[in-house]
């Protein structure tokens, strides 16, 4: 059915509107590819989530619902990165947006850490130099 309205476009000659019809046949792979990332990361989100639930929960862990679902929703996000790369949706914003994104989370992790373990390595330092 498609090829027929291309060749209905190019022997009426509509170039413009044939050379529109062939882009949006060409879209259509990248449109399907899109689909399947997306049904795949969303299995891959739900299943990861549930590994680290239930690895949380057998070591008793009280925040094992949080940390389930930030591992959830922060693999949907990469793979809401991944489908508007692959549809070519403002790529660079996009590159450009998950990269600070990406080193914004881990700039806040190492804040975290470092000041919340400061006191935790001090007292390892002290007992180093307490064995020498």
């Amino acid at each position: 059915m498609l090829v027929v309205i291309l060749a209905t476009f190019n022997s009426l000659n509509l170039t413009t509107a044939s050379q529109l019809f062939n882009e949006i046949m060409l879209f259509i792979p990248n449109i399907i590819v899109s689909i399947i990332i997306l049904l795949l990361g969303i299995y891959l989100a739900n299943m990861v989530s549930q590994i680290v639930l239930a690895s949380l929960k057998n070591m008793q862990d009280k925040t094992a619902e949080m940390i389930s679902n930030i591992t959830r929703y922060a693999i949907i996000a990469l793979t809401i990165f991944i489908i508007l790369s692959q549809l070519s949706i403002a790529k660079d914003i996009v590159s450009s947006a998950f990269i600070l994104l990406f080193g914004a989370i881990c700039l806040a992790f190492a804040l975290a850490f470092g000041l919340g373990g400061k006191d935790w390595a001090a007292d390892i330092l002290k007992k180093l130099n307490n064995k020498k």
